[in-house]
Order: C-alpha cells, then structure tokens, then sequence
C-alpha cells in the first residue's frame, strides 16, 4: 500500500487568486441570491470574509502607516458626502441640476429612481437588529477591502503589467486608471460618483503608495453611508 502525499494548494499562495477570489465570489453571490434579502446578505458577508481570511491578499503589503490614517479618512468622508449629495435636500434648491443627475448620473438611464423606499428589508423593524449589523458590518469591513484588493490591487497594477505584484503601488498610468475608474463607476447604479470615487480612492493609492489607505477610505465611505442609511431611513441608498 501506498502513501499519498497531500498535494500543496497552489491556489492559496497565487497572488491573482487571491486578489480575485474574494471579490468575485461576493459578486456571484450577489448574482444568484435572487435579489435583496437580509440572509443571502448575511451568507455572502460570512463566505467573503472566509476567503479574505484564508487566503490573506494583504499578506503581499506593508501595514497601513500611522500618517495614513488622517488623509484616508478625509478622503473617505468627502466621498461619502460626495454618494449622497445628489439626493438631498441641499441638491433640491437646484431641481433642475438635480434631476439631471438623477436621470442621467445614475442607471437605468433616463429614470427618475425610486427614492421613496422607507420598509427595506434591511431595516431593523424588518429583520432585526442582528441581520442591519451585518448589512453595516458586511459594506465597510469586508466588501471595501475585497473591492480594494481587486480593483486598485490587482486590476489596475494588472493592466500596467501581468506581473502585477512588480507595479509599484505609486506608479500612475493614465489608460489604466481611467479604465479602473469607469468600471469601478459602472459596478455601482450611482455610476458617476461611482468613477469619482473610484479616481478618489485610487489617486490616494498612488499618493500614499498604499493599498490599506484607500481600504480605509472605502470603508470610512460605506460606513458613513451605512449609518446614514439606517438613521435617516435613507433606504434608497441599499435598495
């Protein structure tokens, strides 16, 4: 009789997989869960984080420095106000700019979008305070750093050269920033704060030379919304 010898998981040390796996397992799940509901939320937050921690993508970067933290969190705030000034009160003064951008900045294109959602299934009086934790916890701690990863860490450097992880994290090419930032845009129905925000979050990348810099922004960003969004009953913003 034989011993079989265990073969490595090559996969757990390919940086590309790593890099893409999280995220693109979020993005199935989200496919196939059949639309808005507070357990497959629940579901693809937990398997998500599962991945990120197996297959550790940050394992390939420095820690975040202490001089980052400030600049992170203002760009994150700024883009925060940024996602949501369009659909205030303060935009309302100007209703023609405002619709503007309503029908036009946002998809589908040419609709005015339904801003009156109030009973959103992850609304705590709907499914518990348990399943809207999640919701906040599952947008600012795990699907900006898998987006962080992909779009800034991977995608971007991977268009500049196959060998992404030789792409200094500073380096700025033009071709390949503008294409990052309009399919980072066009990921979100908001696709032209969407590509603002993508620049935002990428210029920080290059500026800072590094990737937990506009992790933190993101997650500063959806964190702020998030509480927005359950405070204000803004429930439009989840829809």
């Amino acid at each position: 009789m034989h011993d079989i010898q265990a073969r490595p998981n090559k996969r757990v040390d390919d940086p590309l997989f790593c890099h893409l796996a999280p995220f693109v397992a979020w993005l199935l799940v989200m496919t196939f869960s059949g639309g808005p509901s507070p357990y497959a939320y629940a579901f693809r937050t937990l398997f998500t984080t599962a991945l990120l921690i197996y297959l550790r993508p940050w394992r390939w970067y420095p820690s975040l420095k202490t001089a980052h933290i400030l600049p992170a969190v203002a760009v994150g705030l700024a883009v925060f106000v940024l996602w949501v000034i369009g659909e205030s009160e303060i935009a309302s003064r100007f209703p023609y700019i405002q619709e503007l951008y309503l029908r036009w900045g946002m998809t589908p294109f040419g609709d005015l979008p339904n801003d009156t959602i109030v009973n959103s299934v992850y609304a705590p009086e709907a499914c518990g305070w348990t399943f809207t934790i999640i919701r906040i916890v599952g947008s600012f701690a795990v699907v900006a750093i898998a987006e962080e990863f992909f779009w800034r860490g991977c995608l971007y450097r991977i268009l500049i050269d196959r060998d992404f992880l030789n792409v200094d994290l500073n380096r700025f090419k033009p071709l390949a920033f503008t294409i990052v930032c309009v399919a980072f845009g066009f990921e979100h129905q908001r696709w032209l704060v969407g590509i603002l925000a993508g620049a935002a979050y990428g210029g920080l990348m290059i500026k800072t030379r590094s990737l937990w810099a506009p992790a933190l922004a993101h997650a500063v960003t959806n964190l702020a919304l998030a509480l927005y969004v359950v405070w204000g009953e803004h429930y439009h913003f989840w829809a």
